[in-house]
């Protein structure tokens, strides 16, 4: 099965981060991975061709892993995520130095990160996806500032009772290591869950960038 894994993005995700959709698109993500990784990426290749052919288990060797198209779709916008996988998951990406936005005041690097951490509990509380997977780019220095606000902002997103979102794990990264980190994210995730909205928008040329 040669067709490719569909990665549904925002606008805003589009929009912020074209150097790391081309990285994705290219296939050049592969190269940062390790060994271990790239295991799993294959094997996840294998278990989604053995689901579409219900045939016979796939060596690894006979399995690469699948090319991947970024769409762009509103809807994503809409919810406040960047990326929503097919089991119900969603990956936000932020830059630090979208906080201080070339600033060196604490001030405005708190007002930054709060911003943001008010968009992280809008999103694990507005019921649509139960895991949230936060991956920051460490692309500027971490200062005292910023690494309080991290660790606040980890506190402020512990599960409470009744939420529907189950889990919201951080992964920090450098920049040249974010469009294996998204890539990979989504290339092991289980795609027995994929949703129906997801299905129809994969027919829709319109959002194929």
């Amino acid at each position: 099965n040669d067709s490719p894994l569909i990665l549904i993005a925002s606008e805003r995700f589009l929009e912020r981060f074209g150097e790391v959709i081309t990285e994705i698109a290219s296939g050049r993500w592969l190269r940062a991975l390790a060994d271990k990784e790239l295991k799993e990426v294959k094997n996840a290749a294998a278990d989604r061709v053995y689901e579409v052919k219900h045939g016979r288990g796939l060596d690894l060797t006979e399995c690469n892993p699948k090319r991947i198209t970024v769409c762009d779709c509103p809807l994503v916008d809409i919810a406040g995520a960047d990326i929503e996988l097919a089991d119900s998951s969603a990956i936000v990406v932020e830059c630090l130095s979208s906080w201080t936005d070339g600033s060196t005041s604490s001030d405005v690097a708190q007002k930054g990160a709060r911003a943001f951490m008010r968009r992280l509990v809008l999103l694990a509380a507005s019921g649509r996806y139960a895991s949230i997977h936060v991956i920051l780019c460490l692309d500027i220095d971490v200062s005292g500032v910023l690494s309080s606000e991290i660790f606040t902002l980890q506190n402020a997103l512990i599960q409470q009772s009744g939420c529907f979102c189950e889990d919201v794990s951080f992964e920090y990264v450098a920049p040249r290591t974010l469009p294996s980190s998204i890539a990979f994210r989504a290339s092991t995730t289980p795609s027995s869950h994929q949703s129906h909205w997801i299905s129809n928008m994969l027919h829709d040329e319109n959002v194929i960038e």
